[in-house]
């Protein structure tokens, strides 16, 4: 029994130190590629650990910088990357999940009045059947910085929720609340997102006053 439980974290170990290596070697390409579905470039943090029977794997504090009239910043404490095996079969597609733990996002607008800017897809060109589940295991600290007579004016918010694209659909759908950060809530329909668009070719997160 104890010889088992030995070999057992030995090809632990083994797995993880592999796992490692290969997230080094791919480290810069789901950078990219993560960055051109999210409209903003992306900075992945160092590799902690393997998820339990290898489908996922977890990295430390990463960030979603500001891009091209995309003013707006996303950083969190650490990623969870995992395949959600149901949602692919389900779907037949290739599902992601990216678990963003103890997120902060600053949102500013851009020249065109929007928050968060997804890139445009060519429509020539059929998407690879990739969908992504955005979770938030923990509720986003959001700073929403509102212009004012005075200058920027930041808002603290609280963010629950989560979201889906499916690139093979040109789709994606999220659901979730902002509330004040200090209690109470805010008096407005646009604090409830609920929706989906089958077009991903603008601001699709975007909070209106």
């Amino acid at each position: 029994m104890a010889a088992a439980a030995v070999g057992v974290a030995a090809g632990a170990l083994v797995l993880d130190h592999l796992a490692a290596r290969i997230y080094g070697q791919q480290k810069p390409r789901l950078e990219r590629q993560l960055g051109r579905i999210m409209g903003h470039p992306l900075q992945l943090g160092a590799y902690r650990r393997l998820k339990p029977f290898g489908l996922g794997f977890e990295v430390g504090p990463s960030r979603f910088l500001a891009g091209v009239d995309n003013p707006s910043t996303l950083q969190v404490q650490g990623v969870v990357l995992a395949v959600d095996p149901l949602r692919s079969l389900w779907q037949r597609a290739l599902v992601l999940e990216l678990d963003l733990q103890r997120p902060q996002v600053q949102l500013r607008a851009n020249s065109r009045g929007s928050y968060w800017v997804f890139p445009p897809q060519k429509q020539a060109a059929a998407p690879p059947r990739l969908g992504l589940r955005i979770r938030l295991p923990d509720p986003a600290q959001v700073s929403l910085v509102t212009a004012s007579a005075s200058g920027p004016r930041p808002l603290a918010l609280r963010l629950q929720g989560d979201a889906e694209l499916q690139l093979w659909r040109r789709q994606i759908a999220w659901s979730g609340r902002l509330d004040p950060a200090a209690g109470g809530h805010l008096d407005r329909k646009s604090t409830r997102l609920n929706s989906s668009h089958t077009v991903i070719s603008y601001a699709v997160f975007c909070l209106k006053k």
